[in-house]
Formats: structure tokens, C-alpha cells, sequence
């Protein structure tokens, strides 16, 4: 593949990547609060931790499908 479509597809993974834990975020903090109220700091932390959990267990989703697809082309190459 050229580098410059594979440049535009991973700044897209990226973006979708940040949308999606912002979306988490705001699911968890934003979903729960009443229009005009501040949100509480144990929301805030929450929302945090959330965000952190997501992040990492969506890290994981994306590297375990990077060394399946590794395997398979191994496999298949031999």
C-alpha cells in the first residue's frame, strides 16, 4: 500500500479511536446530570476511569486483531 493512504487511514483510526472514548466518557458523566448542573467530582472521576478502562481494553481489541491477521499471513505464507 502507498503511504499516503495508509497515512489517511491510521489519522482516521486515530480519530475514530479519540471519538469513541470521548463518547464513553460522555455516557457515563454527561447521561446522568440534569441540563444546567455542574457534574459532581465523583462523576468527573468516574468518567475518567471509565475513559481509562476503555481506552486500554480497546488497545488490546485493536493489537489482538493486528497479531491475528500476523498469524494468519504467517500461516498462510508457509
Amino acid at each position: 500500500m502507498p503511504a499516503s493512504p495508509g497515512r489517511v487511514l491510521a489519522g482516521l483510526g486515530i480519530y475514530l479511536f479519540v471519538l469513541m472514548i470521548t463518547i464513553i466518557g460522555a455516557s457515563v458523566s454527561d447521561a446522568l446530570t440534569r441540563r444546567g448542573d455542574l457534574v459532581p467530582a465523583r462523576r468527573k472521576r468516574i468518567r475518567l476511569v471509565s475513559m481509562s478502562i476503555a481506552a486500554v481494553l480497546t488497545s488490546l481489541v485493536v493489537y489482538g486483531g493486528s497479531l491475528c491477521c500476523k498469524v494468519s499471513l504467517t500461516i498462510t505464507a508457509s
